[in-house]
């Protein structure tokens, strides 16, 4: 399906898009305690200034673009129950969540292992559902673990919350070459 930016159609190619929304969708809020800093997730509705943001980021690459929940929740809510905290539009992206059935029915769950890094699951589930996307993904993430990602990967996320103008500014560049069909990486 063609599609055009910056005045050229090209050729649109889907990307799979693994979507965090806790420090993402919801801003942090940064609390300074005895010698620490922790973030957590404000108490305020945080998905109606940021749902219509990520909408309107996604908007020129909606159609070519697949969502899968990848933060905690999506290993015990109904995928619908998911949905239903994102905008329409983007809602009806998603076409999954990140834990895979098979690993976390059991009585003890491999996504319970320290060796369940975020990359890890995402690695995992591109293997299993997608094992034909190489390049054609991006994982939208609040940098908690950024060290757990290998260097090659890196590329492929978006660091930050939505928030943010370096977040939004990197989310638009990095969509914009991969649904152009171009690597993120020279």
């Amino acid at each position: 399906m063609p599609i055009a930016q910056a005045g050229n159609p090209m050729l649109a190619q889907k990307v799979v898009l693994f979507l965090e929304y806790d420090g993402v969708l919801g801003p942090a809020q940064v609390r300074f305690g005895r010698g620490s800093v922790s973030t957590e997730r404000m108490t305020t509705p945080w998905m109606l200034p940021l749902g219509p943001l990520l909408q309107a980021l996604l908007a020129p690459h909606m159609d070519n673009v697949e969502i899968v929940v990848s933060n905690q929740n999506a290993r015990f809510a109904p995928l619908d129950g998911l949905r239903a905290q994102l905008p329409d539009a983007v809602a009806r992206r998603v076409i999954d969540g990140m834990y895979l059935p098979e690993l976390s029915t059991s009585v003890w769950s491999d996504y319970d292992s320290d060796l369940a890094t975020r990359h890890a699951c995402i690695r995992l589930w591109l293997e299993r559902k997608r094992p034909h996307v190489a390049d054609g993904w991006l994982a939208l993430e609040r940098g908690a673990q950024a060290d757990a990602w290998p260097r090659p990967d890196r590329d492929h996320v978006v660091w930050g919350s939505l928030d943010q103008p370096e977040t939004q500014d990197d989310l638009r560049r990095k969509l914009l070459r991969l649904c152009s069909g171009r690597p993120l990486v020279l």
